[in-house]
């Protein structure tokens, strides 16, 4: 890699795509992917992940290099599903060390997935838990750009019942609040930065959706944004499970399923729990009856319980090591292959 193209990746601008999980983040990064002048990878943790480790660095050699890129598959959403070719990044990685810092380190990891595209304009980077530390890549990337998808609460819950099982309608829909509260704030302080896209209006028009969000961003519309293929996963079967809806046409067949799939109950959690939020902030409609058998002690329990993940989640994000054994520990307790998307 030459100097001229080092610097040329260094200038390149990052958007980050932003919001809680069964918001549209993996159909949005694979629209992103279909444009012939952005490189979006799938999913993976290492930016946050490595930060502790690594940010600080001034000087790297071709020791510290060799470490970063071996630290890189201790996440497993980039050894099993971004598989790049490590030989290839490695040397990539070595032809920067001299004029290297952490940020631009993570901008040619990306860069290396680009496959055979050509003229890239900018990086699209995907993953929900990202939400928790945007200040963070505020900071690391000044250039960078943030999306913020938004989803009705009611579909957000279902779709992570029907996908990955989810029990808690409580702390999923705290988790809706947290996240989406965590983006409207920061939004008030770099509000240039920040472009705010509603699944319905994307799956409901994908076209001026897109040409929307490519002005925003000033780069060209391309017309393969509307025909998205799912990124290339190590292991399909992973993929299915996880995104199988990606496999069909996008539609909106997924709008509104709450009325008739969601429990009296759910509803009614999810409306005492982000319903004003979601009307004032966001348009969505919650006139309907209260189920009156929402403990409020039960609600209290939620808010409590998804605030200590969250602090405890910044705070084990803070050493590399501590991650790690948390890492371990989850990997005993959940078997599952669906647990890495979940792993730190």
């Amino acid at each position: 890699m030459t100097i001229d193209e080092i610097e040329k990746i260094r200038k390149m601008p990052f958007v980050f795509t932003l919001g809680l999980g069964r918001s549209g983040t993996t159909l949005l990064q694979s629209v992103f992917d279909a444009h012939p002048n952005i490189v979006a990878p799938p999913e993976s943790k290492f930016i946050i992940l490595l930060y502790p480790k690594f940010y600080h660095i001034k000087k790297w050699t071709e020791e510290k290099i060799h470490e970063f890129v071996d630290a890189l598959y201790i996440d497993p959403l980039f050894s099993m599903v971004w598989n790049p070719d490590r030989a290839r990044l490695l040397n990539d990685l070595l032809s920067a060390k001299d004029n290297a810092d952490y940020s631009l380190l993570c901008k040619i990891v990306c860069y290396h997935m680009r496959g055979d595209k050509e003229n890239i304009m900018l990086m699209a980077f995907k993953t929900p838990i990202y939400t928790l530390f945007v200040r963070k890549l505020e900071a690391l990337f000044p250039e960078a750009k943030f999306i913020h998808l938004v989803r009705d609460p009611r579909d957000n819950l279902l779709s992570q019942i029907k996908s990955f099982h989810v029990g808690d309608p409580l702390y999923s829909s705290q988790m809706w609040l947290g996240y989406n509260s965590i983006l409207e704030k920061r939004k008030q302080y770099s509000p240039a930065k920040y472009y705010t896209m509603y699944y319905e209006k994307m799956v409901g028009n994908l076209e001026s959706s897109m040409k929307g969000l490519c002005d925003f961003l000033k780069i060209p519309y391309h017309v393969s944004m509307l025909q998205p293929k799912p990124s290339k996963f190590k292991d399909e079967e992973l993929f299915k499970e996880a995104h199988k809806s990606l496999l069909s046409p996008i539609n909106t067949s997924n709008i509104g399923g709450w009325e008739s799939d969601l429990s009296s109950y759910d509803k009614s959690v999810v409306a005492l729990i982000s319903g004003k939020f979601a009307s004032e902030k966001y348009g969505y409609d919650f006139k309907m009856d209260i189920d009156s058998t929402v403990p409020q002690f039960k609600l209290s329990k939620s808010k409590i319980k998804y605030k200590l993940w969250q602090n405890f989640t910044l705070f084990r994000y803070k050493n590399l090591s501590l991650n790690i054994l948390y890492s371990k520990i989850k990997r005993r307790i959940k078997g599952d292959k669906l647990a890495i998307w979940n792993y730190f």
